[in-house]
């Protein structure tokens, strides 16, 4: 009895989403978003979230829309 497996998919975290977002914190600065999770990363330009695991694509960044908290 050989079951045939499914196709290992790549997992979507893997595939680079463009940060295109940041959070102006009146008395704490402006953070870069996560696009996957959502949570304000805590340094530029890093590779992944370190909370989710995304790949970060920091491309359009200079370009990303600014949320005023």
């Amino acid at each position: 009895m050989n079951k045939k497996q499914p196709p290992i998919l790549e997992l979507s975290y893997r595939t680079t989403m463009p940060v295109t977002q940041i959070r102006l914190f009146p008395s704490d600065g402006a953070y870069p978003v996560c696009p996957r999770c959502a949570i304000s990363l805590d340094r530029e330009y890093q590779r992944f979230c370190d909370r989710c695991g995304q790949r970060l694509g920091w491309q359009g960044y200079k370009k990303a829309r600014i949320i005023h908290l």
